[in-house]
């Protein structure tokens, strides 16, 4: 079981998760084994203030990035190094489950005001 919440598979290896019970803050990501289903290492931090994750199947992850008290959010790309591509669209209130189409071109979320 990841230690994190929401956890979604990467088709690189990794289980990518949200902050767990054991005062691990923002996005993580930990080595996972599918043949094991099993960890393979520690959980290292993608984004401090990330949670929301999608993966699509080419490995294109996209999350919300912002402090969790905070009423706007901000979709971001970034590339399988972590390094920041760029944010998708103006910062919106209340934004959530972000999900990327398999091909990674497209994502669908919700937002209310």
């Amino acid at each position: 079981m990841a230690p994190g919440s929401a956890p979604v598979y990467s088709r690189d290896g990794y289980l990518i998760h949200g902050p767990g019970d054991r005062g691990e803050g923002g996005l993580r990501a930990l080595p996972f084994s599918l043949a094991s289903l099993q960890p393979t290492g520690e959980a290292v931090s993608i984004a401090e203030d990330g949670q929301s994750a999608s993966v699509a199947q080419d490995g294109t992850l996209v999350f919300l990035d912002g402090h969790a008290g905070n009423v706007l959010g901000t979709l971001v790309w970034r590339n399988r190094d972590g390094e920041l591509l760029g944010a998708i669209g103006q910062p919106q209130p209340i934004m959530g489950d972000p999900a990327l189409s398999p091909d990674g071109k497209r994502i669908a979320m919700s937002s209310r005001e």
